[in-house]
C-alpha cells in the first residue's frame, strides 16, 4: 500500500544546493514589490532580471517550501541569481501561510503572482507566455498545481520543474506529523474532507495537454515520500505527459551539493530542461 511517511513539520528550504553557475549576465534584484494585498497586508515578491539583456526575456517561478506553514521568498535568492544570470527572469513570492489561511489560498497568491507580472511584461522586459515554475517540497505542490490547473483563459506554463514535492495527498497518512501539518493546510482531517484532499493533490488534474514535467526526488527522502514523485511520474505517463524522473541517489529531503558531481548533474539538469521549454526566447544581450 502506498503511503505517507513522516511529512516535513519545520523544515525550510535555504538554497544550499543551488549555488552559482560561471556568470553570463550580472543581475539586478527588484526586491519587495506589492503584487496583491490581503487582508491590509501587502504580499511581495522579488524579480530577478538579467542585465544588460535585451529582452523580451523567458521568465520562470520559483515557489518556496517550508510545510506551507513557513518559509518565504528569500529562500529562493540562490536559485534567482542562478537563474538571471543565465538569461531567465525570476519571481519569487511570499504566499500567505497555514494555519492562519487554509488551501487554495496559497495557490490563490501564486496565481496572482504571475498575472501581476503578466501584466506588467512589457515594462520588466518579459515575454508575458514563456514562463515555467519551479519549486521545492511544498512549493513543489503549488509549481505542480500552477501547471495542471490554470485558471480559466490566462496563457499555461510552459514547463515545471518539481522538487521532492507531495503529489498526492489522498494516499494513507501513517504518522502523526503529517496528519498534523496536512490539516494545518487543508483545515480538516483527510476522513473529513477528502474531496479537499483531492483538490490539493496535482494527480487529480492531469491531462494529456499539461506541460512537461521534470521531477527530482531523493531516494532516503523521510520527509516527502519518493513514492510521491512516483506517484506523480505514473500519472503524468498515462495521460502521454511529458515526463523526465531524476533519482537522486542517497540524498534525503534536500539538494545535493553544487560542488558534487550529482549536484553539478542536477544543476544541468535544471538548466537544460529550462532551454529546451523557452528555445523560442532569445535572449540578446544589449549593446553598450
Amino acid at each position: 500500500m502506498r503511503c505517507w511517511g513522516m511529512l516535513i513539520l519545520l523544515l525550510l528550504w535555504t538554497g544550499k544546493g543551488l549555488a552559482q553557475s560561471p556568470v553570463r549576465y550580472d543581475v539586478e534584484v527588484m526586491h519587495g514589490l506589492t503584487y496583491a494585498t490581503r487582508d491590509a497586508q501587502p504580499l511581495l515578491l522579488d524579480l530577478y532580471r538579467p542585465l544588460m539583456a535585451r529582452g523580451p526575456l523567458p521568465w520562470v517561478v520559483a515557489v518556496h517550501g517550508g510545510a506551507w506553514l513557513g518559509g518565504d521568498r528569500e529562500q529562493m535568492k540562490p536559485l534567482g541569481m542562478l537563474l538571471a544570470a543565465r538569461g531567465y527572469a525570476v519571481v519569487a513570492m511570499d504566499y500567505r501561510l497555514a494555519p492562519d489561511h487554509t488551501f487554495p489560498a496559497q495557490l490563490d497568491d501564486v496565481r496572482a503572482a504571475v498575472a501581476w507580472v503578466r501584466g506588467r511584461a512589457a515594462h520588466y522586459r518579459i515575454a508575458a507566455g514563456a514562463v515555467s515554475a519551479i519549486g521545492f517540497s511544498a512549493g513543489a505542490q503549488l509549481a505542480a498545481l500552477l501547471g495542471v490547473n490554470p485558471e480559466p483563459g490566462t496563457p499555461e506554463v510552459r514547463c515545471v520543474i518539481a522538487f521532492f514535492g507531495p503529489m498526492d495527498l489522498t494516499v494513507p497518512i501513517t504518522s502523526l506529523q503529517a496528519e498534523l501539518v496536512l490539516r494545518a493546510y487543508l483545515g480538516c482531517r483527510q476522513h473529513e474532507c477528502p474531496a479537499r484532499y483531492a483538490q490539493a493533490s496535482p494527480v487529480t488534474f492531469i491531462t494529456p495537454d499539461d506541460p512537461p514535467f521534470l521531477l527530482l526526488h531523493g531516494t532516503n527522502d523521510t520527509i516527502v515520500p519518493f513514492s510521491q514523485s512516483e506517484l506523480m511520474r505514473e500519472a503524468l505517463r498515462a495521460a502521454n505527459v511529458s515526463v523526465t524522473f531524476v533519482p537522486m541517489p542517497e540524498v534525503g529531503h534536500a539538494i545535493p551539493a553544487s560542488n558534487t558531481p550529482l549536484g553539478q548533474q542536477v544543476e544541468h539538469q535544471v538548466l537544460s530542461f529550462l532551454h529546451a521549454c523557452a528555445a523560442d526566447v532569445v535572449c540578446i544581450p544589449a549593446q553598450p
